[in-house]
């Protein structure tokens, strides 16, 4: 795959991963009193903003490494196309699983993730004196490998329609 291709293949990607974290993010609305079109405006623009804020890392990293491998070489090669996809679905479903456990923390205790939570996180035995176990660790996982291949999942659509429609002009 080309640079070119390449790159749009990227912001078709990012604007379906931008569409999961803003869907993701729509449980944070749930304390909002929508008691007024201005308060439902700000929702909105909040909801947009953040969810594109929380990608700008993701996109920026990945972005980066692309346009640096599309100097190195004008032909991208095999190794780097899948470099890349590696990069952009673990960016973004590592986001997908930070908001998804940032929103459980704060369910769970009413505060958002913080160095409270590190410390329960890195202690041994921390979790556990919390009431968590090995079925809850194995629930938390499935969920993070869904979020992986969510991901993976936009990109092979992604680069499948870019296939076809490439072919088809």
């Amino acid at each position: 795959m080309v640079f070119k291709p390449r790159t749009q293949l990227l912001h078709c990607y990012f604007f379906l991963s931008y569409l999961a974290v803003m869907t993701l993010c729509t449980g944070c609305l749930d304390k909002a009193t929508l008691a007024d079109p201005l308060t439902v405006i700000f929702c909105l623009l909040t909801l947009t903003s953040y969810s594109l804020a929380y990608l700008i890392p993701a996109f920026s990293i990945t972005m980066a490494c692309n346009h640096l491998l599309g100097l190195l070489k004008k032909k991208a090669t095999l190794f780097g196309t899948f470099t890349i996809a590696v990069l952009a679905i673990s960016t973004t479903s590592g986001t997908l699983i930070a908001l998804y456990a940032d929103q459980q923390i704060y369910h769970l205790f009413g505060f958002h993730f913080n160095s409270f939570v590190v410390n329960l996180i890195t202690t041994s035995g921390g979790i556990s004196s919390m009431g968590g176990s090995g079925e809850a660790n194995i629930t938390y996982g499935l969920i993070g490998a869904s979020f992986v291949a969510l991901q993976t999942g936009f990109y092979l659509l992604v680069g499948y329609l870019n296939r076809r429609l490439v072919r088809a002009i």
